[in-house]
This record gives structure tokens, sequence and C-alpha cells, in this order.
């Protein structure tokens, strides 16, 4: 058996905006680390996997005081999400199934 708690958040204005932006910041970080997968697989024919994009990221944080204000575990949360579903992608690919 799981027990599951629903906490409500009562966000002051400007923690509501705060949040949004630390959404929209997660998500053009997915996308950019995707378009570079996309980009690696159309040049080289090769993949960059999640250390490779960890790394760059680790770079993008010394040049970018702004994603350095986001805790990196957030955003390496953000590749591994990414990873994951690369990985689930050509898993089905192999498999024959429809992805």
């Amino acid at each position: 058996m799981h027990l599951t708690y629903k906490y409500r958040l009562l966000l002051r204005k400007c923690d509501h905006v705060r949040l949004n932006e630390l959404v929209e910041d997660q998500r053009q970080l997915y996308n950019a680390a995707l378009q570079e997968r996309i980009d690696c697989h159309r040049k080289t024919g090769a993949t960059i996997g999640f250390y490779d994009q960890a790394k760059s990221l680790t770079t993008c944080r010394r040049d970018d005081e702004r994603m350095a204000s986001v805790p990196v575990n957030l955003q390496r949360g953000t590749l591994k999400r990414l990873d994951e579903a690369f990985k689930a992608f050509f898993r089905r690919v192999k498999r024959g199934e429809k992805p």
C-alpha cells in the first residue's frame, strides 16, 4: 500500500513568476539538448549520451549566470529525462514496435 500526500502551494506573485521562469528554463534546456543530439546524429551518425551533455552543461553554467543560479541537480535531472526518453524510443524501434 502506498500513501500519497497532496500539498497545495500557496505562492506569492513573485514566487509564481520565479517558478514559471524555472519551468521555462528547463524547457529550453531540454529542447537545446534534444537539438544537440539530433544535429550530432545527422552530421556524424554518432550519438551523444547523458554524460557528454552533463559535461557541456558544466561549461555552459560557467559562462551563463542565469544557468548557474539554478541548482545543477535540477538541470541534470532534465538531461536524464531526455536520455531515458531516447533510450525508450530506440528500444521500441529495435523491437519493431511503433515508437
